[in-house]
């Protein structure tokens, strides 16, 4: 009788050791992704456009998930970042909501936004009013989240 109890005791034990493991591990994954340092930019660029309007260079996405767009304006004036889904014969453009960065904000800011494989996107920098852009873009994926 004894011996069942010490493996009863035994199951439980190795039981909530496997679930502690898995609540650790799942735990850590929501919380954030670190971006590996080998992980390519698909643009990292330093932007000036007379004009008012930049558009980056376009991407194809080798699978769902997500990127990350980062903006630092040195301009005059607030910047609009948006992520373009390009345009196919039968599809209509998609853009995410445009991401405002305050004019001379040299930390930057970030959007994330979602990206289905197999399409092909491009983002771009404007201004309301047309004056220049002058700041630097960087486009990364982020592996791991969806």
């Amino acid at each position: 009788m004894k011996m069942k109890k010490w493996i009863w005791m035994l199951c439980v034990l190795v039981f909530f050791s496997v679930c502690g493991s898995v609540v650790v591990i799942m735990t850590g994954q929501v919380q954030g992704t670190r971006i590996p340092a080998d992980l390519p930019y698909i643009e990292s660029t330093s932007v000036s456009d007379a004009d008012g309007t930049y558009k980056s260079v376009e991407f194809d996405a080798d699978q769902d998930g997500l990127v990350r767009i980062w903006f630092e304006n040195q301009g005059t004036e607030a910047a609009k970042i948006q992520l373009i889904k390009k345009e196919g014969i039968w599809k209509k453009e998609q853009r995410t909501a445009p991401m405002v960065v305050p004019p001379d904000q040299p930390d930057g800011s970030y959007l994330k936004a979602y990206v289905e494989k197999g399409e092909t996107y491009f983002v771009i920098v404007y201004t309301e009013l047309g004056s220049p852009i002058s700041g630097r873009l960087k486009v990364r994926p982020i592996l791991g989240e969806a």
